[in-house]
């Protein structure tokens, strides 16, 4: 054990692969941290070794990622405000991490989450910056008529593209339904209480022309009622509203 330990602080993190070529078994070393889900086994601090799944780490070197990827996190935040969370292979290649299942654990140890192929800060929220007076526009519009989304030429106008309202979505300002059609958060369920009271089937016409809006928006808004399971789709002309059991 002692020389396996003296190995892994020489190298600052190898792989049990490696450890195994050398003539080392990897299992006989006790650490000091997590492997994986199983029980941690006895410290040995003085050893200052650190094995997460099927990497050993040096206390300097694990010390060292977590540094990298604070200061990381926080750069790239800085520098990206409409979308602040790095992705993987981002974080993995600017803080020198070798593998996701590392990177996880270093993230999780600084209270950080990775999920959807990026690291989120609980700290961190997109920042609309300047874009931020167009959005309020937005909500005001759509606060005043929930389903009267902005045209395409009218948020080119204000200088919302794509990461300006996907920003503006991750802040639960907008939801954005595709095409470029954005509604408030709560215009789905403000349809469905409209729609639930029309006869049942009805038509996109007849969806239409109780919410009050064009078929621009009608249909896209339609097809997440369906995704979300608040519609179903009968034909090619008739949906439905969901009941609940119960």
């Amino acid at each position: 054990p002692d020389r396996l330990a003296d190995e892994v602080r020489r190298r600052g993190h190898v792989h049990a692969d490696d450890l195994r070529l050398l003539g080392l078994d990897p299992d006989e070393l006790q650490t000091d941290g997590p492997d994986g889900d199983d029980p941690p086994p006895p410290p040995v601090p003085e050893r200052n070794v650190r094995r997460i799944a099927d990497w050993f780490v040096a206390r300097e070197v694990w010390q060292a990622w977590t540094d990298a990827l604070e200061a990381g996190t926080a750069a790239y935040a800085t520098s990206h405000p409409l979308d602040p969370w790095p992705s993987e292979a981002h974080a993995l290649e600017s803080a020198g991490i070798p593998d996701r299942a590392v990177l996880a654990a270093v993230a999780g140890a600084l209270g950080y989450d990775v999920r959807d192929g990026r690291v989120l800060r609980a700290d961190v929220a997109p920042d609309l910056g300047r874009a931020r007076a167009a959005v309020d526009r937005v909500v005001a519009r759509l606060t005043a008529d929930p389903f009267d989304a902005p045209e395409q030429h009218e948020l080119q106008a204000d200088a919302l593209g794509v990461r300006e309202l996907a920003a503006a979505e991750t802040l639960g300002l907008l939801l954005r339904l595709g095409d470029g059609i954005v509604v408030l958060p709560t215009s789905p369920a403000r349809a469905m209480r409209i729609l639930a009271g029309l006869p049942q089937p009805f038509t996109t016409s007849d969806a239409r022309q109780a919410l009050g809006t064009t078929r621009r928006v009608a249909i896209p808004l339609l097809e997440h009622l369906d995704r979300r399971g608040w519609t179903r789709r009968l034909d090619g002309a008739h949906r439905e509203v969901v009941r609940s059991r119960g």
